[in-house]
């Protein structure tokens, strides 16, 4: 009777053991996991394709905006833009730091009058700028970042005028 026992257990042994030994098998995904890897995919490369869209905009936008700001001076250019006049040189130097610290390198003070009769004035210029749409740009960019008018001013006789 013994061996009607150790049969069967002895063969519930070795299956048990050889089962052990093999790696267990995947399970074949369901259609709901499936569907969550294929929309985590598409997650991924919409998030992807965002972020490359939000790159290429910012490049763009910082192109218009150094266009818009980049200034295209001339030093034999007809045109110049008038910010202000003062009777004061002082004050007229002032502004013209003022303007040459906030970016307008070309910023500059001309004496104009007559010192016989005491009538001098200091005017504050931008330029020189080769053609009046330049100028003009000057304008723009000044009201538009510094909320300050100016004004494009042809000069007639460029070699006449000392600056």
């Amino acid at each position: 009777m013994k061996t009607y026992y150790l049969l069967p257990l002895t063969v519930g042994l070795i299956f048990t053991l050889t089962q052990c030994d093999q790696p267990a098998s995947e399970s074949t995904p369901t259609p709901e996991e499936l569907a969550a890897i294929e929309q985590a995919r598409e997650d991924s490369l919409q998030a992807v394709a965002r972020a490359e869209e939000a790159a290429r905009q910012e490049a763009l936008r910082q192109q218009v905006e150094a266009e818009r700001t980049t200034l295209s001076y001339d030093e034999e250019g007809m045109f110049v833009v008038q910010l202000s006049a003062w009777r004061s040189a002082e004050k007229a130097e002032t502004m013209q730091s003022y303007w040459v610290n906030a970016g307008f390198e070309n910023a500059s003070v001309i004496e104009v009058g007559d010192e016989s009769t005491g009538e001098i004035w200091y005017r504050v210029r931008l330029g020189r700028f080769a053609t009046e749409p330049d100028a003009s740009k000057a304008v723009t960019l000044l009201m538009d970042d510094h909320s300050t008018e100016g004004w494009v001013y042809h000069l007639d006789d460029a070699a006449t005028i000392d600056w």
